[in-house]
């Protein structure tokens, strides 16, 4: 069982890599989604279309 186990350690190791990597990426986008979609925030500074064309991206990018 010990062998086994030191077997799929390097395996273990980078699957966790791809999952953390993953898991950021999904944050950071989200956070983009919400800053975007936040009103009082961005009313000024950016217009409505670039908001809505840039929720789509963050939602493709996390589908």
């Amino acid at each position: 069982m010990v062998q086994e186990a030191e077997k799929y350690k390097a395996e273990d190791a980078d699957h966790k890599k791809k999952v953390e990597a993953k898991n950021a990426l999904e944050n950071y986008a989200y956070n983009m989604r919400n800053t975007i979609r936040d009103e009082k925030l961005v009313r000024s500074s950016i217009r409505q279309t670039r908001r809505d064309r840039g929720c789509c991206r963050i939602g493709h990018s996390v589908a």
